[in-house]
């Protein structure tokens, strides 16, 4: 009955689009403080018009890779729409065209009417995709376009042509401006075409060629802009020096973490006795956390049919969609373990790009078990399954969790009722960015104030206000700072739990 009023595929497109924007628009609205990424990136877009992109780029961390800031700033400028509302328009869009583009690379894959309505429901009820909507990153746009280059490729490997060869060097290129993680996939992805099925060695090298024209034009103008601005060198050139730096010294550097993170595990976790096996376990203990993060993220039901769908699909394992989808799937490995080893962490959108690729299995893993709806076993899975994916999308959607609101109600509050000279502290950036006194000085500040020793032993004399945010890890600690003050708040903000701000005046 649901397939009847899907009888048109475009009405697949039309309706999944729809819901995508609305659920945008609603949890855009409903968000009461923004990520602590989100003011990094609004702020960045806001000294654009003011000092221009090479200030911008000094602002913060992330801002050194600054298209996202410019398109933020840019359709403020043009649309009269705050930095904010800019922000979040933009990454309805790019949500927007992720979801639409999801279901065409199923659709490109071998799937029908039912397989595409399922891709529809898996990509829209994805509780961590869901989660992630209302943050302001540039994540979105990544995640936009690097599908954008899946679709590409796998029309390029079906009829190797050059309006597809360079569609996909462009999507990958746009990708690459919102996350420089896309270098890796631009420099690394046309080496399937060596590994074409049922084609000659000639053809292999030639399409090769095809999918490496862009990336060495790009790079001869590049070496040619350095030429010409020789006062320019690539630390200048925003975090273009990472990629440089990883492919250059990318091994050592995760070999040297490796013996560091062995040696650290060895000494103060591991007694003696476990030496020999040292080796072992810290392979053993990064390998499960790595797994662990990766069906987290994928939820373990769309981690058990992912594995269902590639069971059922392993002869198709090597055909051009499947190196396609195997070549993504390795480079994504790649991308994120060495993270994981470098870094010793691995946060839940870090995973999105690769479990996008992993969920294009869900709907034909869906579709198999629907086809033999007629048994008992699969009525009762079906069923499962469908609850699940419900109880998954409105977790994804409606916040359950205690009120954040308090955080911006005090931050209003100082905007509003102290001076712009007055001096401020706060151990919360977001009561900090509310506050409108801080400026581009913020995440300099910030990570002083961070430190409550910052305000210890009398130190909060020398501010006119403070704003401290009490929360489970550190109320201890400010009950005994607040102490010290021997004053009442002037002013408390505070949420179900017990979370709060209390803004003490210091006169």
């Amino acid at each position: 009955m649901i397939m009847s009023c899907f009888k048109d595929e475009t009405r697949i497109y039309w309706v999944a689009g729809l819901i995508s924007i609305v659920l945008s628009i609603g949890l855009a609205l409903s968000e009461t403080v923004v990520n602590t990424d989100a003011i990094c990136y609004l702020l960045s877009a806001q000294e654009i018009g003011h000092s221009g992109i090479s200030q911008a780029m000094q602002v913060c961390g992330q801002a050194k890779w600054p298209f996202y800031p410019i398109l933020i700033y840019s359709l403020a400028k043009f649309t009269h729409l705050s930095y904010i509302a800019a922000a979040y328009s933009l990454n309805a869009l790019f949500t927007l065209m992720t979801v639409l583009v999801f279901i065409r690379i199923v659709k490109a894959l071998g799937g029908k009417q039912r397989e595409l309505l399922l891709a529809a429901l898996v990509i829209l009820f994805w509780h961590n995709f869901n989660g992630v909507r209302e943050y302001i990153i540039r994540d979105h746009g990544f995640w936009a376009f690097y599908l954008l280059s899946v679709l590409c490729l796998l029309q390029f490997f079906n009829h190797p042509k050059w309006r597809y060869a360079l569609a996909f060097s462009a999507s990958l290129g746009m990708a690459t401006l919102f996350r420089i993680e896309g270098g890796v996939f631009f420099i690394l992805l046309p080496f399937l075409a060596l590994f074409k099925p049922h084609a000659s060695i000639k053809q292999r090298l030639y399409y090769f060629f095809m999918l490496n024209l862009p990336v060495l034009l790009s790079l001869l103008a590049g070496a040619g802009w350095l030429l010409t601005h020789a006062q320019q060198t690539v630390e200048n050139l925003g975090r273009v020096n990472e990629i440089v730096t990883h492919l250059q010294h990318g091994i050592s550097i995760i070999t040297d973490k490796y013996q560091q993170t062995k040696l650290a595990l060895a000494q103060h976790v591991l007694g003696p006795e476990s030496k020999n096996d040292i080796n072992l376990v810290f392979f053993l203990v990064i390998m499960g956390w790595y797994l662990i993060s990766v069906i987290s993220n994928l939820s373990p039901v769309y981690a058990l049919l992912t594995a269902y769908a590639v069971a059922k699909k392993y002869r198709q394992a090597f055909s051009n969609s499947g190196l396609v989808i195997i070549g993504y799937v390795f480079i994504n490995f790649l991308v994120t373990f060495s993270f994981l080893i470098e870094r010793l962490f691995l946060s839940k959108r870090y995973l999105i790009a690769f479990s996008l690729i992993l969920l294009l299995g869900v709907p034909f893993a869906l579709s198999m078990l629907i086809a033999n709806w007629s048994t008992v076993k699969h009525k009762v899975a079906v069923s499962a399954l469908g609850l699940f994916m419900l109880a998954s999308a409105i977790g994804g959607v409606f916040n359950f969790g205690y009120s954040k609101a308090y955080i911006h109600h005090a931050g209003i509050w100082l905007a509003d009722n102290t001076p712009k000279q007055a001096r401020v502290y706060s151990n919360d950036i977001q009561v900090m960015y509310y506050s409108r006194h801080f400026g581009n000085e913020i995440f300099d500040k910030f990570n002083a104030y961070n430190n409550l020793e910052k305000i210890a032993h009398e130190q909060w004399k020398q501010y006119d206000y403070l704003a401290l945010r009490f929360n489970k890890q550190n109320e201890k600690t400010i009950a005994n700072i607040a102490a010290e003050l021997n004053k009442h708040p002037i002013q408390v903000f505070k949420n179900a739990r017990g979370d709060r701000v209390e803004i003490y005046a210091n006169n």
